[in-house]
C-alpha cells in the first residue's frame, strides 16, 4: 500500500489571482442585433410592405382586365363588323354591296374605338352610350336604304320604258347613275356627319339624299317617286278608271242629253246631184266636256296626275315635236287668258314657252309674280280640259256615226231648202265642228324619218275629212328637207296642205288651205263660215266657246249668234213651206 505523501499547499503568486477577462464575440453579437434589429423593422414596416404587395397585385389584376376590357372592345366591334357583312349582302344591296360595306367598315372602327374609350374611362357613359346607340341605328339605317334602293333600281329597270316624263329630276338622275352601273355613287358623309347617297347629275352638280330621305320613298306611288307613265287602256290602270267614273257620272247627270240625228245635204250643180249625209250628234257636247272638266274628280287626282297628263299626253315627244306641244299649249293659255282676265299676252309667248316647259301648280316665282301666277292657273285649267276632250274622243265620239245616201233631180226650191237645213244644221251642231277643230289644233303635223305622216298627222288628216266631209279633194302632210343629204338631214316647217274642191263649196274656184303650228285656233271656224255662208264674227265666237263653252250668259257672244242665227234660219225655211222630214217637198 503505497504511502501517501505530505500535501502541501503553496502560495499563489499575485499576477495568477488577476480576473480573467474575455474577449467578446463580436460576430455573435452583430449577428443577434442585426437580427433583432430586423425584425424590429419588420413589425414597423409591416403594414407598409403589406400594401406594396397589395398595390402590385392589384396592378397586376388591372392589367389583366384591362386586357380583358380591351379584349371584349374588339370582340364588339368584329361583331358590328360582322352585322355588316351579314346585313350588307348581295342578296340586299347588289353589286353595290361592296360599297356599303365599305362605307360601314368606318363605322366599325369607331365603334370599336368607342368600347376602348369607355373600358378605359376616356369618356362617360352618356357619350359612349349615345355613339353606340347613333352606329347601330345607322346600321339598320342602312341596310334598310339598300334594300330601299334595290327594290327602286329593281322598280327602275323593269318600267325604265314606262317612265313618266314627270319626275323628281334629282331622284331620277339617281337612278340614272345605279342604273349604269353606279361609277358616278358616292356613299359617304355630309358636313353633319350624316351618310349620303350623292353622284354628280348631267350639269356638274353633285346631288345627295340622307338615309332618312332614302327610307321614305316608296317607288311609283308618291310625287316625290319615280312615276310611270298614267295607263288610260290598263284594265286596273288609274286613267282608265279615271274616265270610267267621270262617263259614268256624266251619262247618269240629269243634264246630260243622248245624241241626235241630223242630215247635212251637199249638191253638185253640174250632175244636178245632191248627197246626205246623215250624222248621229250630241246637241250639247260642251255640256259633256264642261261636266267633266269642272269635275272635282280632275282635283281629286292631284298634281302628280295632272302633272303626267300634261308631260306624257299633251306634250308626248313620240307624237311630234316638244317645241310644236309647248306652241299648241301656248297658244291656248294666250286664248284662255284673254276670255278669262281680259289681257292680251300674245307678245309674251316666248315667256310663256319657258315657263310651261315644266308643270308646277305650287311655283313659288307665281307666288310673287301675277304673271306666273296667271300662265301657271291656266295650264292647270288646260290639263283638266284635255282630260275632258278625252274623255268625250273615247267615250262619247264613236257614237256619232255619219252615214251617206244619193238624191238625183234636185229642184231650185230643194236646193234652196238644201242651203237652209244645212245652215241650221251647222249652227245646231257647232259645238261638235269646234271640238273637232280644236282636236286639230292640238295635232301634231311631224313626219317620219320616211317622209310620211305620224299617227298624229294622221289624225289630222282624219279630222280635217270629218270637219269638212266630201269638200276635201286632196290632203298631204307636208315638211321641208333640212341639210338634205347630209348626217344632220332632218325635217322642218311640218304642215298639212289641203284643198276644198269648187263643187262642194259653191266657189268659182278651188280653196287651198295650209295649216301649221302657227296657224290661229280660230283659223278654220272661220273657214267653215265662209264655205258654209254663215253670219257672225268666227273668230270671237270659237275663241270665247274654246275657253268658256256655251254658256247661256246674256253677254256671252257664242249664246247670242247661236240663238239669232237658228232663228233666223228657220224664219226662212218657214217662208218656203219647208217642214222637217216632208219627203215631197219641191
Amino acid at each position: 500500500m503505497a504511502k501517501q505523501l505530505p500535501q502541501f499547499k503553496a502560495a499563489t503568486p499575485a499576477y495568477q489571482q488577476q480576473r480573467v477577462v474575455r474577449q467578446p464575440n463580436y460576430a455573435d453579437i452583430y449577428a443577434r442585433s442585426y437580427a433583432n434589429t430586423v425584425n424590429a423593422y419588420s413589425r414597423l414596416y409591416q403594414p407598409v410592405l403589406g400594401a406594396i404587395d397589395k398595390f402590385t397585385t392589384g396592378l397586376e389584376k388591372e392589367k389583366k382586365e384591362k386586357e380583358l376590357r380591351e379584349q371584349k372592345a374588339q370582340e364588339a366591334g368584329l361583331t358590328y363588323q360582322n352585322a355588316i357583312y351579314t346585313g350588307i349582302d348581295e342578296k340586299l344591296a347588289g353589286k353595290f354591296e361592296d360599297k356599303f360595306e365599305s362605307h360601314l367598315s368606318k363605322n366599325a372602327d369607331a365603334f370599336t374605338q368607342n368600347e376602348l374609350d369607355h373600358a378605359n374611362g376616356k369618356i362617360t357613359f352618356d357619350m359612349y352610350s349615345t355613339t353606340r346607340k347613333k352606329l347601330f341605328a345607322e346600321l339598320n339605317d342602312t341596310e334598310k336604304a339598300a334594300q330601299t334602293m334595290r327594290k327602286g333600281l329593281e322598280f327602275f329597270s323593269a318600267n325604265k320604258d314606262n317612265m313618266s316624263l314627270y319626275q323628281n329630276s334629282k331622284l331620277f338622275g339617281l337612278f340614272e347613275a345605279f342604273e349604269s352601273g353606279g361609277r358616278n355613287i358616292e356613299i359617304g358623309r355630309n358636313q353633319l356627319g350624316n351618310t349620303i347617297y350623292s353622284y354628280v347629275d348631267d350639269a356638274g352638280k353633285e346631288q345627295s339624299f340622307t338615309l332618312d330621305e332614302v327610307n321614305e320613298l316608296v317607288f311609283g306611288e308618291t310625287e316625290n317617286a319615280l312615276n310611270l307613265k298614267i295607263d288610260y287602256a290598263g284594265e286596273a290602270g288609274e286613267g282608265k278608271t279615271l274616265l270610267d267614273a267621270l262617263e259614268n257620272n256624266i251619262r247618269n247627270s240629269e243634264g246630260f242629253e243622248g245624241v241626235q240625228t241630223k242630215v247635212f245635204s251637199v249638191i253638185n250643180t253640174k250632175g244636178n246631184q245632191q248627197v246626205d249625209t246623215t250624222s248621229t250628234a250630241y246637241k250639247d257636247t260642251q255640256y259633256i266636256l264642261r261636266s267633266a272638266q269642272n269635275s272635282e274628280m280632275l282635283e281629286a287626282v292631284g298634281e302628280s296626275y295632272r302633272a303626267r297628263h300634261y308631260h306624257d299626253v299633251m306634250l308626248d315627244p313620240t307624237k311630234g315635236s316638244l317645241l310644236h306641244g309647248l306652241n299648241v299649249q301656248a297658244n291656248d293659255i294666250i286664248s284662255y287668258l284673254k276670255v278669262k282676265e281680259g289681257e292680251d299676252y300674245s307678245d309674251k309667248k316666248e315667256s310663256i314657252l319657258k315657263i310651261i316647259t315644266s308643270y308646277n301648280e305650287d311655283d313659288d316665282f307665281a307666288k310673287e309674280d301675277s304673271f306666273i301666277g296667271s300662265i301657271r292657273s291656266a295650264q292647270k285649267e288646260m290639263v283638266k280640259k284635255d282630260i275632258a276632250q278625252k274623255l268625250f274622243n273615247e267615250r262619247f265620239a264613236q257614237d256619232e256615226k255619219p252615214t251617206q245616201t244619193a238624191i238625183t233631180n234636185v229642184t231650185d226650191n230643194q236646193k234652196r231648202a238644201t242651203t237652209l237645213v244645212n245652215r241650221k244644221n251647222f249652227v245646231d251642231t257647232v259645238e261638235d265642228k269646234f271640238g273637232i277643230i280644236r282636236n286639230i289644233n292640238e295635232a301634231n303635223f311631224d313626219v317620219d324619218q320616211s317622209g310620211l305622216p305620224t299617227e298624229g298627222g294622221l289624225k289630222a288628216i282624219e279630222s280635217i275629212y270629218a270637219l269638212f266631209g266630201a269638200a276635201v279633194t286632196k290632203i298631204e302632210n307636208k315638211a321641208d328637207v333640212v341639210d338634205k343629204n347630209t348626217s344632220k338631214e332632218t325635217y322642218a316647217n311640218n304642215r298639212i296642205e289641203f284643198t276644198l274642191g269648187k263643187e262642194a263649196t259653191g266657189a268659182s274656184r278651188d280653196v287651198k288651205i295650209t295649216i301649221d303650228q302657227n296657224t290661229p285656233s280660230s283659223y278654220l271656224a272661220e273657214v267653215l263660215w265662209s264655205i258654209n255662208g254663215i253670219d257672225g264674227n268666227a273668230k270671237d265666237i270659237y275663241d270665247f266657246w274654246n275657253n268658256k263653252g256655251s254658256d247661256t250668259d246674256k253677254d256671252s257672244p257664242y249664246y247670242d249668234w247661236a240663238t239669232e242665227e237658228s232663228t233666223k234660219i228657220q224664219t226662212e225655211l218657214n217662208k218656203i213651206g219647208y217642214q222637217p222630214g216632208d219627203e215631197d217637198f219641191n
